[in-house]
């Protein structure tokens, strides 16, 4: 390979460093945060979520927590293509703790739960229960698919949250 070869895969290099870099600002740039009241929707692609009650409920499993049920509804206004949609990936956050994924095992005592996959321009309605310290306050919904794909959304396409307080 020739001197001047090496030069031009260098500039090949350096632009496409370049041009990843101003996507990724342009994104940044772009984004938007939606926090929506309780009966509001937000909408990750094709995929919309409300949570239409939120209660608390005394928990038997200890005395520092309480019992969180909502009663979500997930809409899958896709086209074509069904959605697996997995209680786990339904996450409670507030100001004074971390994040609790849903208890499954909690919320099918609760209400039947219709795991299979949801047909293209179907809805369903879910309650979850959520094992929350007891006091929490700034409560509120988000879906979390998993932690890598969990960040590139908050960077590409900002939090989306149901304010639930």
């Amino acid at each position: 390979m020739g001197e001047g070869s090496r030069v031009w895969v260098k500039w090949l290099i350096g632009g496409f460093v370049s041009l990843v870099v101003m996507l990724g600002l342009v994104a940044l740039v772009l984004r938007k945060d939606v926090e929506v009241k309780l009966g509001g929707e937000i909408q990750i692609d094709d995929f919309a979520f409300r949570v239409d009650r939120a209660m608390t409920l005394p928990d038997s499993a200890g005395t520092d927590t309480e019992l969180f049920v909502i009663e979500l509804t997930v809409m899958n206004r896709a086209q074509r293509v069904d959605f697996n949609f997995k209680p786990e990936q339904a996450v409670i956050g507030a100001k004074n703790f971390d994040q609790v994924s849903c208890d499954v095992s909690q919320s099918q005592k609760l209400a039947e739960m219709d795991l299979t996959p949801m047909p293209a321009k179907t809805s369903r309605r879910f309650t979850l229960a959520y094992h929350l310290p007891k006091g929490a306050t700034g409560k509120f919904f988000r879906i979390c698919w998993g932690p890598g794909t969990d960040v590139l959304e908050k960077i590409f396409f900002g939090n989306k949250r149901i304010l639930l307080d």
